[in-house]
């Protein structure tokens, strides 16, 4: 049995309309809020500058080894536990090896979908918990030694970004 044959479509007749029209974004050509302020700041490190002021720290995620890393800046009180914390391994041959740990836990606040967990009592601090995190997590030395590649970059992004407003400028006061 064969098929009946197609009409040929009248190019006029089958031109398609949309039956609802969707206006254009007003929002599109509105320039960015801090577009028409007038400053020497570096475009690059804007974004950095409005993390810093209204979160407080930098978030970057990276990819290593086929799993997403949430890193954030550490917390003065995180930064200031480090060196007690490592304190065990100084002078020691893992003593780089568990730098690199205890640097990437001060960065480190997500795992793919697991967020780092939270200290249960006072007697634990968030950094010795996410340390024991870390170390439980990752078994291999060289996904810690490129993550904490990632956590200097980081750092130096911050480094940069006050570098460039110390050069802005006299100070107010």
């Amino acid at each position: 049995m064969t098929e009946p044959a197609l009409a040929p479509i009248d190019e006029a007749a089958a031109a398609f309309t949309p039956m609802v029209t969707i206006p254009d974004d007003p929002l599109e050509d509105m320039p960015a809020p801090l577009a028409s302020v007038d400053t020497d700041f570096d475009e690059k490190h804007r974004e950095d500058f409005t993390g810093l002021l209204y979160l407080g720290k930098l978030e970057e995620e990276c990819t290593v080894a086929g799993h997403r890393f949430l890193l954030a800046t550490p917390s003065q009180d995180d930064r200031l536990e480090m060196g007690p914390l490592h304190k065990p391994w100084v002078n020691t041959i893992t003593g780089e090896m568990a730098w690199r740990t205890i640097f990437v836990a001060a960065y480190l606040r997500k795992i793919d979908s697991e967020d780092a967990p939270q200290p249960l009592s006072p007697a634990n601090t968030g950094l010795r918990t996410r340390f024991d995190w870390v170390q439980r997590s990752i078994a291999s030395d060289v996904v810690i030694e490129k993550l904490f590649e990632h956590c200097l970059l980081v750092d130096a992004r911050v480094r940069e970004l006050i570098e460039e407003l110390d050069g802005l400028g006299e100070p107010s006061a």
